[in-house]
């Protein structure tokens, strides 16, 4: 059971998300239901630790066995989701992640993987141009190239305020 779940018109979710670099590039990831690019991860399931679910996750989307290296931050964000116009509250847990030892990653090309039958397009963006991207969250833009020793919590009102009434 995903820890995600609707109070009224809003939702709170646990997420995990991976911050992939090569070189100056980062990877991220776009699917059919959104405008905008976002990192690998997904929701954290009930009795599963932030870890165990990026794992799950990247195994699920691009089919690696990951390797966390460490955590970067994490964020309390407030948002109003662009298609469903769905309030969230998401509590984010944010890795800095590589592949295991003899795994291998497309570091050229962008790539498509296929989960469930929905197609995830994922590229890899220079930290230059991730300036002219929708990239979800913001923040990244700016804290990409300088990604913290320790763990810092962030809290992210890009969207919105919390007050949602």
């Amino acid at each position: 059971m995903d820890l995600s779940f609707n109070v009224g018109t809003s939702c709170f979710n646990l997420r995990a998300c991976a911050v992939i670099v090569h070189g100056e590039t980062l990877l991220v990831m776009r699917d059919q239901k959104q405008p905008y690019a976002y990192l690998p991860g997904g929701r954290i399931k009930l009795n599963e630790t932030a870890q165990q679910a990026l794992i799950r996750e990247l195994q699920e989307e691009i089919g690696i066995q990951a390797q966390i290296e460490r955590p970067l931050w994490v964020t309390q964000a407030f948002f109003t989701e662009p298609v469903s116009q769905q309030k969230f509250h998401e509590i984010g847990f944010y890795f800095l992640v590589s592949c295991k030892e003899n795994e291998t990653l497309p570091t050229i090309n962008n790539f498509i993987r296929w989960e469930n039958g929905i197609e995830h397009r994922f590229e890899w963006v220079s930290f230059d141009e991730l300036s002219d991207i929708d990239v979800q969250p913001e923040f990244i833009k700016n804290r990409i190239r300088s990604l913290p020793e320790q763990l810092e919590l962030l809290l992210d009102f890009n969207q919105g305020s919390p007050d949602f009434g």
